[in-house]
């Protein structure tokens, strides 16, 4: 399983691939869902040098009830912030040393907004875009 994982990881940096991925899967209802990497944000207003590729890869899952989040390398607890389009938002704090956390959530509507503070100081988010129904 580590080995799966550090070859998606080289994978992924190999290609730079620290934009938005989504994955739409539809057959008349059955088996939809949406998958997105999110993106480290950047410190804006500091001057900031070359630095090497980050190894933290955040995946995130929704399946019509809830999120399944994924980390490479854990980024202790985490305060997650989730949105949606119907003004439905839920703050819950996570611990993120399991690498794999489910969150349950309901059925969300219109686009559905990420946050993630980590106790390490970074924040990952991404946009769920409204393309899909369940």
């Amino acid at each position: 399983m580590k080995q799966i994982r550090l070859l998606l990881l080289l994978i992924t940096l190999m290609f730079g691939f620290t934009n938005i991925v989504a994955e739409n899967h539809s057959s008349s209802g059955v088996n939809r869902y949406e998958k997105i990497v999110l993106q480290k944000s950047k410190n804006h207003g500091s001057i900031q040098r070359p630095r090497t590729p980050d190894k933290q890869v955040v995946t995130c899952l929704y399946d019509g009830t809830g999120l399944a989040l994924t980390f490479v390398l854990s980024e202790g607890v985490a305060n997650l912030t989730i949105t949606d389009d119907s003004l439905f938002e839920s703050n819950q704090v996570i611990d993120t040393s399991t690498l794999d956390i489910y969150v349950p959530t309901g059925e969300l509507s219109g686009c559905i907004t990420i946050k993630l503070e980590t106790e390490k100081g970074n924040i990952f988010e991404g946009i769920i875009e409204d393309n899909i129904e369940f």
